[in-house]
C-alpha cells in the first residue's frame, strides 16, 4: 500500500479544488517554487502555515499532517488502530520539534533585550550619573522584552493548538514544556528587574551615581526579600491551589500521577520544615551582628579645647587606596581669613566657651554634652572609620548573603536528588 505524505496530499487537494501551484502560492505568501518542493516531498510546510492550508482547502489539520480525509467513521477507528504511518508520524513530530527549537531560539531575543537593557542601566549609572534614568531605560527594556516573549508565545500557541486534534498522540508534554519555559523567563526579568531597583530606591533625583559596593549590598537584600516573597506567595497561594486540585480530583490526572505529587508534597514540606528554622537563625545573627562594638566606627574624644580646635582647622582629606582608607594632611600650614566659617560651641547656659574654623573635610560628626561652664569630652567622628566599618558591614552581608544563598541551594539540591528516587 503507497504511504500518504503531506506533499501528495496537497497536490491532490490543489488539482481537486483546480488551482495551480502559483494560486495556492498567493494564499499562502510563499513562492511557487516552495510549493513544488513540497509536492515532490522535498520539503514541508512550516509549522505555522499547516492550519492556513488546512482551512484553503476545507480540511483538519490531522487530515493535512496523515496525508489523506477521513473516509468515515470506521475507516477512521481503523487508521486509528493502526496508527500513523511512519513517514506522516516523523514529519509531524519533525515539524513540532521545529517549532519549539525555534520558539527557544525567539525566547533568547527575549533575554538578550532584557539583558541589554540592564547594560543600559549600568552605563546610565557609572557614565552620566543619572541613576534614576538609568532604572527607566532598563524598565523599558524589560517591558518590551515581555511583550516580543508574549508575541512568540502566541504565535507557538497558534501554530500548535488550532486544532484539537494537532498533538493527538505525541509522547511529550507540549503545554507544560512552554509553561515551564515561560516560568523560567518570567524568572529571569523578575531577577533583573529586583537588581535595578536600587537605582530606583536608593538614589535621589538629579546628577547621582551608586557605586559597585553599594549596588551590590542594596541588591542583596532587594533580592532576599523578593525570595522570601515568592516563597511565601508559593507556599500559601499557589501550591496550595494545586493540592486542593489534587484532592478533588480535577484535572485529568492518573493514579501515578497523584501518586508521585503526594510524595514530593511531603518531601518538599519536610524541605521547608528544616529551611526555615535555619534561615532564622542566620538571619537572626546577621541583625545581631550590627550591635556587636566591632562593627561601631571609633570616636576621637578630645578633653582640652585647643587640641579639638587644631583638629578642626587642620584641613585633612580622606581617600582610599583598594580596601583601606587614608588621611592625608597639609604640608603646610594654612592661615585663616575673616571669611573662614567660624563656629561656636556653648555650654548649659548658653555661653561661649570654643570657637574654630571647620576646615576638616574628613570630619562627619561631632558629639558632646552641654554642661555648666563646658562641653568636655568632645567627641568627633571621621570619614575615615565611617568608610571603614562601612567596608566591614558589607563584607558581612556578602558572607551571611553566600551562607543564605548556599543553605537555600543545599535544600533545593536535596529535594530534586530524593525526587528522583
Amino acid at each position: 500500500m503507497e504511504k500518504k505524505t503531506i506533499g501528495s496530499f496537497i497536490s491532490t487537494l490543489r488539482k481537486a479544488n483546480g488551482m495551480t501551484q502559483k494560486n495556492l502560492a498567493e494564499k499562502l505568501n510563499v513562492s511557487d517554487k516552495t510549493i513544488s518542493r513540497w509536492e515532490r516531498d522535498e520539503g514541508v510546510p512550516d509549522l505555522t502555515l499547516i492550519p492556513v492550508i488546512a482551512e484553503v482547502f476545507g480540511v483538519t489539520c490531522d487530515e493535512l499532517l496523515r496525508g489523506e480525509k477521513k473516509a468515515d467513521t470506521s475507516t477512521y477507528y481503523k487508521d486509528e488502530e493502526e496508527g500513523y504511518s511512519a513517514k506522516g508520524e516523523k514529519q509531524k513530530k519533525w515539524l513540532v520539534t521545529s517549532a519549539m527549537s525555534r520558539y527557544k531560539s525567539k525566547t533568547t531575543i527575549s533575554v538578550g533585550i532584557a539583558l541589554l537593557g540592564f547594560v543600559f542601566a549600568m552605563i546610565m549609572n557609572f557614565g552620566f550619573y543619572r541613576a534614576k534614568a538609568g532604572f527607566f531605560v532598563a524598565l523599558v527594556f524589560y517591558i518590551i522584552s515581555i511583550i516580543c516573549q508574549k508575541i512568540f508565545n502566541n504565535e507557538l500557541n497558534l501554530a500548535l493548538f488550532n486544532d484539537e486534534d494537532m498533538l493527538k498522540d505525541m509522547n511529550f508534554d507540549i503545554e507544560q514544556n512552554i509553561s515551564q519555559n515561560m516560568k523560567k523567563f518570567y524568572r529571569i526579568i523578575c531577577f533583573l528587574v529586583v537588581i535595578v531597583l536600587t537605582l530606583f530606591l536608593d538614589a535621589p533625583g538629579g546628577y547621582y551615581c551608586i557605586d559597585l559596593f553599594d549596588w551590590f549590598n542594596f541588591s542583596v537584600v532587594y533580592l532576599l526579600l523578593f525570595a522570601f516573597l515568592y516563597i511565601l506567595v508559593h507556599m500559601f497561594i499557589a501550591y496550595p491551589k494545586k493540592v486542593i486540585e489534587v484532592k478533588n480530583d480535577k484535572g485529568d490526572i492518573s493514579e501515578k500521577q497523584k501518586k508521585k505529587f503526594w510524595y514530593n508534597h511531603k518531601l518538599k514540606k519536610n524541605c521547608v520544615y528544616v529551611l526555615l528554622p535555619i534561615l532564622f537563625i542566620t538571619l537572626l545573627a546577621m541583625f545581631l551582628c550590627e550591635f556587636i562594638p566591632f562593627f561601631e566606627p571609633k570616636r576621637i574624644v578630645f578633653d582640652n579645647y585647643e587640641d579639638f580646635v587644631d583638629y578642626m582647622e587642620t584641613d585633612i582629606e580622606t581617600y582610599r587606596r583598594g580596601n583601606k582608607y587614608y588621611e592625608e594632611y597639609p604640608e603646610y600650614e594654612r592661615e585663616f581669613t575673616d571669611d573662614d566659617r567660624i563656629y561656636v560651641l556653648n555650654d548649659i547656659n548658653g555661653d561661649v566657651v570654643c570657637k574654630y574654623a571647620d576646615e576638616n573635610n574628613s570630619v562627619v560628626d561631632i558629639d558632646y554634652e552641654m554642661q555648666d561652664g563646658t562641653v568636655l569630652p568632645i567627641s568627633v567622628l571621621t570619614r575615615k572609620e565611617v568608610m571603614e566599618k562601612d567596608y566591614l558591614l558589607f563584607v558581612k552581608n556578602i558572607i551571611f548573603a553566600g551562607a543564605i544563598f548556599a543553605e537555600i541551594l543545599a535544600t533545593v539540591v536535596v529535594y530534586y536528588v530524593k525526587r528522583k528516587k
